[in-house]
């Protein structure tokens, strides 16, 4: 595959490439991407070599979607987990994991077993960790307990000093 259409391939999310190797044709998934300081140019790229029906374990982005109402209520959204480990055939990698919080209210949280994986997709991770989470507002201390009583005017270094050289 020339490098230009190496680059075009990448560019549009492809994950798995066949190579021209000799007379034959390998299926390679892209393990290593490296670019050059301004991401224009592929600097260097390592493969490994799969077949059709082998089973791969590999990172795959968890995408947000939706605007979560206990957010907009005062609440803080918090994700723990950027990534997931899954398990599938080299055919059904997924760009992402698409998680959507529309529905998250304040103290709702959204688990690894509670989301939709696309068929042949397995999580190699724990079930009950958390992916996402909307979390109560903490109150500011100095809100609750107000202004301290004790707010005196910080001491001046020399200024005594000059005061009594002047008397």
């Amino acid at each position: 595959m020339p490098g230009d259409e190496l680059t075009k391939a990448i560019r549009h999310g492809a994950r798995i490439i066949d190579l021209q190797q000799g007379t034959g044709v390998q299926r390679a998934l892209i393990k290593v991407l490296q670019w050059d300081p301004l991401g224009h140019d592929i600097l260097h790229v390592d493969f490994t070599r799969i077949s059709k029906d082998e089973k791969l374990e590999l990172p795959i982005r968890i995408e947000l979607r939706g605007t979560a109402p206990g957010v907009t209520g005062g609440g803080m959204l918090v994700q723990p987990m950027h990534e997931l480990t899954v398990e599938c055939l080299a055919e059904s990698i997924p760009d992402s994991i698409r998680v959507n919080i529309g529905n998250l209210q304040i103290g709702d949280v959204i688990h690894i077993r509670d989301l939709t994986l696309p068929p042949g997709v397995t999580v190699k991770e724990d079930a009950d960790a958390v992916v996402v989470q909307v979390a109560a507002p903490i109150a500011d201390s100095e809100a609750v307990t107000g202004p301290t009583a004790e707010t005196a005017e910080p001491e001046v270094i020399g200024r005594q000093k000059a005061e009594e050289e002047s008397e």
